[in-house]
């Protein structure tokens, strides 16, 4: 009997991969079809999916992925799609999500959606190590819309549940640093009351709602799960009349507090401030081992920010780095209050634009026994050095931030008579690394040479020798009329004798970034920027350095 012979196979497989990616890599080539044929095989997934990662800009995602979620890719393949369907990407150290919704008012559901799928994409991940969440619309979607009678505690307790649970799952994952930036979803589902009338009431009714652990009421000890966040003496978070009654929380898990890596939390979202994810938030700082926290661009009315700071000192007196900036409407007597309550800080920077930090009213400051590196503004650090003259044991890097003028800047440059940092230094004689941050303004190169020129009539030294880091921050966009920097800056920088660190750094919208690059390179060519070691812009090292 003859044998008969198998036909060779055909088809697209037995192409070389050069041909496939000439084939599949083109514009014509619906994204669709790259998503489809990855699932054919191995190889084909091996081939077609990059080509699909790269349609959105990435190129090696298990390093870095950036998924926007709009209002119709729930319906639509996005880079969450690949990245769920990926066998090459086990894990992704830094993800980032924009939630680019319309501003309408179901949004919300919208976000709770995408929400969904983001835990389900954590599920199939075994590792994300840093993950940094942007909400960049303004709709609350929780104060219009709503019929006689209606509330939104479905709503709610859907947004707020699912939320803890993507939260939940990231915390599986090892996550060491999460960011979160805007929003406002439900945010004013909960209405804040504070006066010596707050009568404290069912303090824990409905908390069963959420936590599902029997019956809680005045006679009933709380859930070990449940963290007050709601009551206090003169205060209380309770439902907005006209949107419901159910008290709904965002809890952690007790799996997730075990398993948490969590060191690094960025609050810049009101999200996380108010209830019911405040109560994460909490639980978060008072369960885990958070070291570092940052709180930025928030603005809450002047008698809440008492009630945040206190739960939040309450939640982490362990806390090691705390970063505070553009924060609005924070009494001074609040701010040194809850740093009081923080003893065991090691970093404290603290922003210019922080509200009240110059305010001449401050009350008493604490000490800092184990405080190491500070970054504040002249005026604060001037006030805390005259108060703490034997504190702050610790101390070993100290950053001033100042502007160019009308700010204590000449007090390094001159002999001041009248009290101020440079002699407050000298007289308690601390070892310090100093840095001065200095924002240049719209006119450096006229304040600059103003400083030449009373240099050369100053009679003895002032205090720039101790000076050995300057960071000048190019915050507006220096007017026509001013004196060019390149003329102005070599000399300007001659007065800081001691001076070996320079860095330039621009707004991150600014168009003379490329600008500030192209003068420091100039500068160091010419010899301009002879006896300082190292010299960067926007932390890139200037290449042309001659030293």
């Amino acid at each position: 009997m003859e044998m008969t012979t198998p036909a060779p196979s055909s088809g697209i497989q037995q192409l070389p991969d050069e041909i496939l990616l000439h084939i599949f890599d083109g514009p014509e080539i619906p994204l669709e079809t790259l998503y489809n044929i990855s699932q054919v095989s191995s190889r084909l997934h091996l081939l077609c999916l990059p080509l699909f990662f790269a349609r959105f800009g990435t190129f090696e995602p298990s390093q870095f992925s950036e998924i926007i979620f709009q209002i119709d890719s729930t319906q639509n393949l996005d880079l969450l799609s690949g990245l769920r369907l990926a066998l090459y990407v086990p894990s992704v150290k830094s993800l980032v999500c924009r939630f680019q919704l319309e501003g309408e008012a179901g949004d919300v559901y919208v976000a709770i959606r995408h929400l969904r799928r983001l835990r389900y994409l954590l599920e199939k991940l075994s590792n994300v190590e840093e993950l940094s969440i942007y909400f960049e619309n303004e709709a609350c979607c929780c104060c219009e819309g709503l019929l006689p009678g209606e509330t939104i505690d479905e709503p709610l307790e859907s947004w707020s549940s699912t939320m803890g649970e993507m939260l939940d799952e990231l915390l599986h994952k090892g996550c060491k640093s999460l960011y979160v930036q805007g929003g406002k979803f439900m945010v004013h589902t909960y209405s804040f009351k504070y006066g010596s009338k707050v009568v404290e009431k069912d303090r824990f009714a409905s908390i069963k709602k959420v936590f599902g652990r029997g019956k809680l009421g005045n006679e009933t000890e709380p859930s070990q799960d449940y963290v007050d966040v709601l009551n206090r003496e003169k205060w209380r978070f309770q439902r907005t009349p006209g949107r419901g009654t159910a008290v709904i929380l965002t809890p952690i898990s007790a799996s997730a507090r075990q398993k948490s890596t969590l060191r690094s939390l960025t609050i810049k979202s009101m999200l996380f401030l108010v209830p019911p994810i405040l109560h994460w938030t909490i639980s978060a700082l008072r369960y885990m081992h958070i070291q570092s926290l940052t709180l930025r661009k928030l603005s809450i009315h002047r008698k809440c920010w008492p009630t945040i700071f206190t739960l939040v000192g309450e939640a982490i007196p362990h806390l090691s780095e705390l970063h505070l900036s553009c924060l609005r409407q924070v009494q001074p007597s609040d701010l040194l209050r809850f740093l009081r309550c923080l003893p065991s800080l090691t970093s404290l920077n603290l922003g210019h634009d922080i509200d009240s930090i110059d305010s001449f009213d401050l009350g008493p400051f604490p000490d800092f026994p184990r405080l190491i590196t500070l970054s504040a503004p002249a005026c604060w650090v001037l006030k805390l050095l005259s108060a703490q003259r034997t504190g702050l044991a610790c101390l070993e890097s100290l950053t001033i931030l100042y502007k160019m003028r009308n700010d204590g800047l000449s007090h390094w440059l001159r002999r001041a008579s009248s009290t101020s940092i440079p002699i407050l230094l000298k007289e308690q004689r601390r070892p310090l690394t100093l840095s001065l941050h200095i924002s240049l303004g719209s006119t450096p190169g006229w304040r600059m040479n103003e400083d030449i020129n009373f240099a050369r009539n100053l009679e003895g030294p002032g205090h720039t020798d101790d000076v050995t880091s300057l960071i000048l921050a190019m915050d507006h966009q220096p007017k026509d009329a001013d004196v060019p920097l390149a003329n102005v800056l070599p000399r300007w920088l001659v007065l800081f004798s001691g001076l070996r660190h320079l860095s330039v750094n621009t707004h991150p919208r600014a168009t003379f970034g490329s600008n500030a690059m192209l003068l420091m390179n100039q500068l160091a060519r010419e010899g301009g920027l002879a006896g300082i070691s190292n010299v960067d812009v926007n932390g890139i090292e200037v290449s042309e350095l001659l030293t």
